[in-house]
């Protein structure tokens, strides 16, 4: 019998941005779009089948800059406190019928809808108690995909390490997935990474 698959991207964009000197990254501007619609819109192109945002600092702001998107915002009222907090915001807003989550950070613009179908693909194609991170020359990177047997350990997540002690716990249950493009590895703190990069 076929599975069905449902695969939800979680795209954490809560963060104060506390290197940013007052500004919002996510804000920032890449060419002609955002920061933040830079990744979204690779993110749409893929084959996730819905995209949940959680927002936190500036939500109102961010909001009203990727309107035309059309993707479901969850706002996260504890979001000083943590990344593990806006985790647990979207493992609650799951639609029922999840099979697997992609956590996004939404301030990796350069990862492309080929990465994230690739991630995907794997999934399908060893999926039950899986966690699969994507490397470059053997460096972890992000998304982190996880596979609905973990929801319930994502939402005992505490403070600001994500999900990374989980991932520790469960190593046998870890599956890397080795890219050539170093895009997985390439986040943006500060406005000279963005220059730097680009």
């Amino acid at each position: 019998m076929k599975k069905n698959y449902y695969i939800t991207a979680i795209v954490l964009a809560a963060g104060l941005s506390s290197r940013m000197k007052g500004k919002n990254k996510m804000l920032m501007s890449m060419g002609k779009d955002t920061l933040l619609r830079s990744t979204l819109k690779n993110i749409k192109q893929s084959n996730v089948n819905e995209i949940i945002l959680i927002l936190g600092s500036k939500s109102k702001q961010i909001e009203q800059s990727i309107e035309d998107l059309n993707i479901r915002n969850v706002y996260n009222e504890n979001f000083k406190k943590g990344l593990s907090e806006s985790i647990k915001k979207g493992i609650e807003n799951l639609d029922k019928k999840t099979t697997a989550v992609l956590i996004c950070l939404g301030d990796m613009p350069f990862i492309t809808k080929n990465i994230y179908n690739q991630l995907i693909s794997y999934y399908k194609k060893n999926n039950s108690k899986l966690i699969i991170q994507p490397t470059y020359q053997g460096i972890k990177g992000n998304p982190v995909l996880f596979s609905s047997f973990f929801f319930k350990n994502l939402l005992e997540l505490t403070g600001d390490k994500g999900a990374k002690d989980l991932i520790k716990s469960f190593n046998k249950n870890v599956l890397h997935f080795e890219f050539k493009n170093n895009s997985i590895l390439k986040d943006i703190d500060e406005k000279k990474d963005l220059i730097n990069i680009i």
